[in-house]
């Protein structure tokens, strides 16, 4: 039988929402290396994990700032910085690229996205690589920031911490993901389920596994929670979005 080899996984991004949900799980897998990059660390550091590394989870972004050319020079600049690195140490790992549904959009945000997905797109076609993109949107979780990441994020805190909450339109209907679904794919379509073919996706896919709900649906869940933790009552449901609510609330207090 032959002996299995330490899997060696390069995450961007180690800091951030995806980054830190993804690390953790990681980390409770046997035979495996992870690699964390985040703006702490120097350009050395991310060729020296470029030379060696099985897998790259590229989450690295910017996603809000003042000054729009931050967008271009890191959405954009720092994949390509990347895959110079891989191509000028002949390594060819598998490359998961976390962009955003924005990227079809016509502002600094969606076009950095945009570029950098076309720079993958060109460099899996000549390198042979494999390379999937994958648009998101709406990810909550633990390890969310308020008032930056996602919306469920801030309700739960603005609930918690008696803030008050701001809608405008509560009917609006939004196709939510939680952030465990979203590992639990990247760990079983690559890492441990990887299949022997591979089929590069582009110009990219989304994620399908989703709950559309209306934002006073989400705040009416947010409150149901935040009364039972009050009450130190517990509740058994099956409903997988209000258990969803119930953990990204608990990963607050």
């Amino acid at each position: 039988m032959a002996k299995q080899q330490v899997k060696r996984i390069l995450v961007t991004g180690s800091n951030g929402f995806l980054g830190k949900n993804l690390i953790k799980r990681l980390k409770s897998i046997e035979m495996i290396e992870v690699y964390e990059y985040d703006v702490k660390n120097s350009l050395k550091e991310l060729e020296c994990y470029c030379t060696k590394c099985d897998y790259i989870f590229h989450f690295a972004a910017i996603q809000r700032t003042d000054d729009e050319k931050l967008f271009d020079e890191v959405n954009y600049g720092l994949t390509k910085t990347i895959l110079d690195y891989l191509i000028e140490n002949e390594n060819n790992p598998k490359i998961l690229f976390s962009s955003s549904i924005h990227a079809s959009k016509k502002n600094a945000f969606g076009i950095s996205k945009s570029r950098a997905e076309k720079l993958l797109e060109n460099y899996a076609l000549n390198q042979e690589a494999k390379v999937n993109i994958i648009r998101f949107s709406n990810i909550f979780g633990p390890f969310g920031k308020p008032n930056f990441n996602n919306v469920v994020s801030t309700f739960i805190y603005n609930v918690i911490n008696e803030l008050p909450i701001l809608v405008n339109n509560p009917c609006a209907l939004i196709k939510f993901i939680y952030v465990d679904d979203v590992i639990k794919y990247f760990i079983n379509e690559f890492i441990v389920y990887e299949k022997d073919e591979h089929t590069n996706k582009f110009p990219f896919s989304t994620f399908t596994k989703s709950v559309e709900v209306r934002l006073s649906y989400v705040l009416d869940c947010i409150s149901q929670v935040h009364l039972l933790e009050k009450t130190d009552k517990e509740h058994d449901t099956k409903n997988d979005f209000l258990n969803s609510i119930k953990s990204t609330y608990k990963g607050y207090l």
